[in-house]
């Protein structure tokens, strides 16, 4: 009865699909390409991101639905343990609810104790309450405590019959873009959110191998160096299509919303779902996405967005903008062509090139000949950026001197011969990050090295619009458009340098972490039967939370541990 509550409400599919461990390694390499202005990861490949397609396959969280939102009202906390008495049939103490938040171990406890072997309709709807409040807080929403959850969510539980009309499934999603940008301010130590939905996107998508003999799993260097060298035949774009009629509805129930383009709500948050980004994924071929809706202004309004001091404030009225982005949703679906392979527009490579930093660690300080896993993927990268920059560079002398005309003529065969081998031909007439301008330096280049890392000066670039503009106007987008200028992609977790020549750009302090940086939280392990019980060694675990990571205060040359600022 209980886990037929949790189908009809839209979580059973999260229940069955179980719980793994989060690779913080794995985690920490994709947080490094994030970039927050427009919710994808940058990858040697293109953009890719999580969206709502892969919340509704591998979670089967309903998408079609109002905003997981309301009022938020404000309780004493007699009348909180009076709503949990109500809603979810036990009666936490006074220690057990801080700040409106109820101990994660609090609901373990009670999801743990006997439950009657015949229960009547109140107590299997109270335990499905209970149950869902548990995955708000340990993997669907969980916070920077890692402990506890608002009882806020209890103001989508009321009515489960109500609740099944929710969007839980945009709420998951804004809940993870919002974390993934946080991660990436460069003073975070942590990441929270839904990261083991992210991690399983990365697995559905990801062909390469993720160990390696002689070389431990789960290793920070190894994730890099294989996205650094990242081919177009190593990432599956489409993972879904051979499985996606054999799919429950459930997993295909939001489908109509899969592609537009529109703002996810989750209480105060609200981050936009950018589907022209990453045409491919959806079996469409990529142009020139469309710039992105928001000026930087409104881009760190939403960012900074927080419940703090709110109490009793109504967040759909005043996210009543981007609530009529969300319910005119089926009108700014992306249009695209069908493709049969995942391919891009012919000025789509070269435009995303240019605007993009493609090297996270520094190739030249790579180890020379390590046992076990060989991380060459930076250096592989630099080398063939070094073929392309031949390549381009003999062009301007053949035919300049009949004598020499031959000699160059050669090299660029022969150039051209090796880079087909290498299955990199198509980058022969793609902007090399040897050649090209630092994507700052537009900027003011007397801004100090910390300045530019806690992103003191964000300029602009001007960008151009695509012939074949995928997408339709976002006058239903709910904010002003932005035609004609785009964000400068900037690094997150490392710097921009202006770049006084070639090698410049790969100073040291590109490896900065040898170390997953967010090793301090992640979601509360789920392993729950229909009986509701979690393992003792997921238990145990939970009990044993790691020690916030803190960060020594720097020195006079500024030298910091784990990472060199000079």
């Amino acid at each position: 009865m209980v886990k037929h509550i949790l189908n009809n409400t839209g979580f059973g599919g999260i229940i069955d699909c179980g719980y793994r461990k989060v690779d913080h390694a794995l985690i920490t390499a994709l947080v490094e390409r994030w970039r927050p202005e427009t919710h994808t990861f940058h990858l040697t490949v293109g953009e890719a991101t999580v969206t709502l397609q892969d919340v509704n396959v591998l979670w089967s969280l309903p998408i079609e639905g109002e905003p997981v939102s309301g009022v938020d009202f404000s309780f004493k906390l007699n009348e909180l343990i009076e709503r949990c008495e109500l809603l979810l049939g036990f009666t936490p103490s006074n220690t057990d609810i801080v700040g409106g938040r109820t101990k994660l171990v609090c609901l373990l406890n009670q999801l743990e104790n006997d439950f009657p072997e015949n229960p009547n309709a109140m107590q299997c709807t109270q335990r499905a309450r209970l149950i869902i409040l548990y995955l708000c807080g340990g993997t669907l929403f969980p916070d920077s405590t890692n402990s506890k959850v608002p009882l806020l969510y209890l103001n989508n539980l009321i009515d489960l019959s109500v609740s099944a009309r929710y969007s839980w499934g945009s709420a998951v999603l804004a809940c993870l873009y919002r974390n993934l940008c946080k991660a990436t301010h460069p003073d975070a130590v942590e990441i929270t959110g839904p990261v083991y939905l992210l991690q399983l996107w990365a697995l559905e998508r990801w062909f390469k191998n993720l160990s390696y003999r002689d070389s431990p799993s789960h290793v920070l260097k190894a994730y890099r160096s294989q996205l650094q060298s990242l081919r177009d035949e190593q990432f599956a774009w489409t993972p879904y299509d051979s499985i996606m009629e054999g799919l429950p509805f459930i997993c295909r129930s939001g489908e109509a919303s899969w592609t537009c383009e529109y703002f996810l709500i989750l209480w105060e948050v609200v981050e936009p779902h950018h589907s022209s980004r990453v045409m491919r994924q959806f079996g469409l071929l990529q142009n020139i996405p469309n710039s992105i809706p928001l000026t930087m202004d409104q881009h760190h309004t939403i960012h900074n967005l927080n419940r703090g001091g709110k109490l009793n404030k109504d967040w759909l009225r005043h996210h009543q903008q981007y609530m009529s982005s969300w319910n005119q949703r089926s009108t700014n679906t992306i249009d695209g062509q069908h493709v049969p392979a995942p391919t891009v527009s012919d000025d789509y490579m070269w435009w995303y090139r240019s605007r993009t930093v493609l090297y996270i660690t520094n190739p030249g300080s790579e180890e020379v000949n390590p046992r076990g896993f060989q991380n060459d993927g930076g250096a592989y990268q630099l080398m063939m950026d070094g073929m392309v920059q031949i390549y381009q560079s003999t062009r301007q002398f053949i035919g300049d001197n009949p004598e020499t005309q031959n000699q160059f003529q050669r090299i660029q065969d022969t150039v051209s011969q090796e880079m087909g081998l290498a299955h990199e031909g198509r980058r022969l007439e793609l902007p090399t990050h040897l050649t090209t301008q630092s994507v700052n330096s537009m900027g003011n280049e007397n801004v100090s090295l910390v300045d530019r890392r806690r992103g003191l000066e964000s300029p602009y670039i001007p960008t151009f619009n695509s012939p074949n503009s995928p997408a339709g106007s976002y006058s239903e987008f709910g904010v002003t458009p932005q035609h004609h200028m785009d964000y400068t992609v900037t690094p997150n977790v490392v710097h921009t340098y202006g770049q006084q020549s070639s090698f410049d750009y790969f100073a040291e302090d590109l490896s900065m972490y040898e170390q997953p940086r967010y090793s301090d939280v992640s979601p509360i392990p789920l392993n729950l039967s229909l009986g509701m019980m979690s393992s003792q060694e997921d238990v145990n675990e939970n009990n044993q939370r790691r020690r916030r990571q803190t960060r020594p205060p720097p020195c006079g040359t500024g030298h910091r541990l784990n990472r060199r600022d000079h």
